[in-house]
């Protein structure tokens, strides 16, 4: 079981609401009516910029495939292959120069999606903003969007992304004839 402060984004504002409580507790003592409900407001108040937050069950899965022309259709393999083995039904993520949420792996793909590129720091964001704990990314790893060494590029995303998102990686080859 998570301890409770871990379900508040700000919890030092749930503890300055625990000690106002101790501090007001003695005018709550004699019968004053209007300073209980003043009380009780403040600490309504307090308890909202505590940023109350339901925590993630595992089943937060947000599974990120790569439909670029570099992998062509390995990555959706790949992904249909390893959803038969899931216990869980995880959310889909595609992703080329442009990402987007998806229902099944069957779908058609949209010409939104930009083949010709692939844009790995957008893919993730789109899974965690979607509520992800955890991310499965099914991809070669190639990111055509980004300037700088590899290295420093998955740093700058991995920066990007909220602390309590864990990331796990299926490598898919890239086929002979794949264009960048």
């Amino acid at each position: 079981m998570e301890p409770l402060l871990n379900t508040f984004a700000a919890p030092p504002l749930l503890l300055g609401l625990l000690l106002a409580l101790l501090l007001a507790l003695p005018l709550l003592l004699p019968k004053a009516a209007g300073r209980s409900w003043r009380l009780l407001a403040l600490s309504a108040a307090l308890l909202a910029l505590a940023q109350p937050e339901l925590p993630a069950t595992a089943s937060e899965l947000v599974v990120v495939v790569d439909v670029s022309a570099s992998v062509a259709e390995t990555a959706r393999e790949s992904a249909l292959r390893l959803s038969s083995d899931l216990d869980i039904a995880p959310r889909w993520v595609l992703f080329a120069g442009a990402a987007m949420r998806s229902d099944s792996l069957e779908a058609s793909l949209p010409s939104a999606l930009e083949l010709g590129r692939s844009n790995l720091e957008r893919a993730l964001s789109v899974a965690a903003a979607d509520g992800a704990q955890r991310i499965l990314l099914i991809s070669d790893g190639v990111d055509t969007q980004s300037t700088g060494t590899p290295s420093e590029r998955a740093a700058q995303i991995v920066r990007n992304l909220p602390s309590a998102v864990s990331i796990d990686t299926l490598a898919v080859p890239r086929p002979a004839n794949a264009r960048f």
